[in-house]
């Protein structure tokens, strides 16, 4: 346990002082219960944005005992970097891709570790014999580290190597997306016909089938898993030992085929493994003309796999705590990730309700039944919308959040209309066709510099994104998922309350946008320094599903 009254400092990080209910929130993290079947019960903390997070994971160790080790799982390598940054004893682990290989035989210029030649036969490597190999010298190194930060991808593949007595769980709203992800597949007519898989099975009905005790769909896919799993392997197999031997405009291709082999044999793998373990009522399956998917419709059933139940270096059980800064109604949060035995702790805000207010404004309800009804229903919103921006500050930029790609554009005709045409700008790759996110940003960062006042309008930034020079965001629509696609038909059926819940901690992501815990983020009683707000009448739907930090900012117009 943390001392009493002890600084940051004196636990290694580079703190000085602990902000508001930041030690509390240590100790609370750090004191044990446990539960009937003798594991601990899981933590679970609403942190909002400034709270320092990062700082209490960190804490958990406090120095005294090498076995306390502290590991801090993320969704992207710049939170990894943030987190090595501010704290100079913590390590970051990648997956191999990240490391070089430097085998003298190997035939690519700049392999990676990933297309290591002895993939099935590591001790007939003599870099990773004499203790040189790049990925598994820093991966020894990150075991024994007392602070590491690891990403969600590499700890779903590579637990079994960690002993640590504390695994902080960040951006945990997040974490029932990221294990249906990690176990659900569609695999593609075209991934079938490339790798000569076998027939893919036949179910009924075609469009949606769940496992509600259809023991032959349940066979047929299991049977077709293993035999496709077994395959993809040998596809891998034959492919690095190819890479020996290869020149270097094949190697190239072979070790392009290795990795996209490797990735389909363990999402194979781990599909047939959530299945074997956890078959029931729970699962999407769909075979058509397209390809076969296989999806989970909750992550209730498999989280503990990945997360909870894991051992420390001493023995003891490994103390989970789950830290996001929107948790919003914890019951249905822990309901859907399966655990049974948690406690919850909300922090304040240190930011004062009136320094960071968010606006309902007069929209009409956004969602395609109302729209339907109500023909004048976009124009509607597009005047409520326009008024808020033109009454802003002129030098302001800022984002409209939309939950279509197709939305952006047919938003940014009606705002045009309204006064906006040299400000407003759709952020969507050409025809609406896929564009990453990284490359939206550079887009938008381009934008800003020959339209200092723009305002973007974007499907993709509802998260992950610092707005540092943006004033507005507006939330123009609530963000459920996308009915027109069966799997999320299905997972809404299955469970309305996670389908509402799922949709209010996105909304709060997105809201959070532009205000990221510094001090010209919020407003004083001098100065308004932004507008938060929200354009869609259909928010009341999930208003009940929003964290006590929210529901005190918002405020009517």
């Amino acid at each position: 346990m943390i001392c009493k009254h002890a600084t940051p400092r004196e636990l290694n990080i580079a703190k000085d002082l602990w902000r508001p209910e930041q030690y509390e929130a240590v100790t609370w993290m750090q004191e044990t219960k446990l539960a009937p079947d003798g594991q601990p019960y899981v933590k679970i903390a609403e942190m909002p944005t400034g709270s320092g997070k990062s700082v209490c994971a960190m804490a958990l160790n406090d120095g005294t005992s090498d076995k306390q080790q502290v590991i801090a799982l993320t969704h992207t390598r710049s939170l990894q970097h943030q987190y090595a940054g501010d704290f100079k004893d913590c390590r970051i682990q990648y997956g191999k891709s990240n490391y070089p290989c430097d085998h003298p035989k190997h035939p690519l210029p700049h392999a990676t570790a990933e297309e290591c030649l002895y993939r099935d036969d590591l001790h007939g490597c003599t870099l990773f014999n004499a203790g040189m190999c790049a990925y598994y010298a820093s991966r020894k190194l990150s075991v024994a580290a007392p602070r590491v930060a690891l990403n969600y991808a590499y700890w779903l593949t590579s637990q079994h190597i960690y002993q640590p007595r504390w695994l902080v769980l960040d951006e945990a709203h997040s974490l029932s997306d990221l294990v249906l992800e990690h176990i659900g597949a569609t695999i593609t007519a075209r991934d079938g016909i490339k790798w000569q898989l076998p027939v893919m099975p036949h179910i009924e009905p075609p469009e949606l089938a769940m496992f509600t005790g259809a023991a032959k769909a349940q066979d047929a896919v299991m049977h077709w898993l293993s035999l496709a799993s077994a395959m993809m392997e040998q596809h891998a197999k034959h492919a690095a030992h190819g890479l020996k031997h290869a020149s270097p405009k094949r190697a190239q291709e072979l070790a392009q085929r290795l990795q996209q082999a490797g990735a389909l044999h363990r999402k194979l793998a781990a599909i047939a493994t959530a299945l074997l373990v956890n078959a029931g009522e729970h699962w999407f399956i769909r075979s058509d003309d397209a390809g076969l998917t296989i999806r989970p419709l909750t992550a209730r059933y498999d989280f503990k796999r990945f997360f909870l139940n894991q051992r420390a270096a001493d023995g003891s059980p490994t103390r989970p705590i789950l830290m996001s800064a929107t948790i919003g109604k914890f019951e249905i949060f822990a309901q859907e990730l399966g655990i049974e035995h948690w406690e919850g702790r909300m922090v304040a805000n240190q930011w004062p309700v009136k320094s960071r207010p968010v606006y309902v404004l007069d929209a009409p309800g956004m969602g395609r039944r109302n729209t339907m009804k109500d023909e004048l229903a976009f124009d509607k919103q597009a005047d409520v919308i326009a008024k808020a921006i033109l009454e802003q500050p002129h030098d302001w930029c800022g984002f409209i959040l939309v939950s279509r790609k197709s939305e952006t554009l047919e938003l940014a005709k009606r705002l045009a209309k309204r006064g906006l045409a040299e400000r407003v700008f759709p952020i969507v790759g050409e025809n609406l066709s896929y564009m990453p996110t990284d490359q939206q940003l550079q887009m938008w960062e381009k934008r800003k510099q020959v339209v200092p006042n723009a305002i973007g309008i974007s499907a993709s930034f509802w998260e992950g994104i610092d707005g540092k020079r943006e004033k507005i965001l507006i939330a123009a629509k609530v963000p459920y998922g996308f009915l027109g696609d069966p799997y999320e038909r299905a997972r809404m059926h299955y469970d309305m309350a996670t389908f509402h819940w799922r949709a209010a901690s996105t909304m709060e992501q997105g809201l959070g946008r532009t205000r990221r815990g510094n001090p010209e983020d919020y407003d004083t009683a001098e100065q308004q320094h932004g507008f938060v707000a929200i354009a869609d009448g259909d928010f009341a739907r999930i208003k009940s599903y929003l964290s006590k930090n929210i529901l005190e900012a918002i405020r009517e117009l």
